[in-house]
């Protein structure tokens, strides 16, 4: 797991603090409450990953509630070096009876030249039905627990 927590060995990481902060862009205020065209690209793409896991995956976790994690060191050193300078990774662990999903990471941030809507609908549906390329985006789907912090 990559975050900005100063979790120790034993610690819990709760799911859904990606849900959370999302959801308060815009805070009902409409298009101009998002603050920044970035926050309104969030939501978007999260709006529309969320509604094709509905319709493609529905017993997959939903990235609104889930603890994000890879599946290895060197994905999440290439994950915090591109998108969370500064963050430290953790190993942790999922308890066996927990659901998962295996998305493909790269697909939302390296997405195809194309019409907008038509590409993010597309690519929306492709993370929960292909098998990913790339860093390998791991939800979880509850709670894991910090067995040791890495860097």
């Amino acid at each position: 797991h990559v975050g900005n927590g100063s979790w120790k060995p034993g610690d819990s990481i709760a799911p859904g603090n990606w849900g959370k902060q999302t959801r308060q862009f815009g805070k009902g205020d409409g298009f101009l409450g998002y603050g920044d065209i970035n926050n309104a690209k969030i939501v978007g793409w999260e709006v529309a990953l969320e509604v094709a896991r509905q319709l493609t995956a529905p017993d997959a976790p939903s990235r609104l509630n889930c603890v994000f994690c890879t599946e290895d060191l060197a994905s999440a050193k290439a994950f915090r070096d591109r998108f969370a300078n500064g963050a430290s990774i953790y190993e942790v662990e999922v308890e066996d009876t927990v659901s998962m999903h295996a998305g493909n990471y790269e697909a939302l941030t390296d997405v195809p030249q194309g019409p907008s809507v038509d590409t993010n609908v597309a690519t929306a549906k492709s993370y929960w039905t292909d098998a990913p390329t790339g860093i390998r985006e791991i939800l979880v789907g509850g709670t894991v627990k910090v067995s040791k912090k890495i860097e």
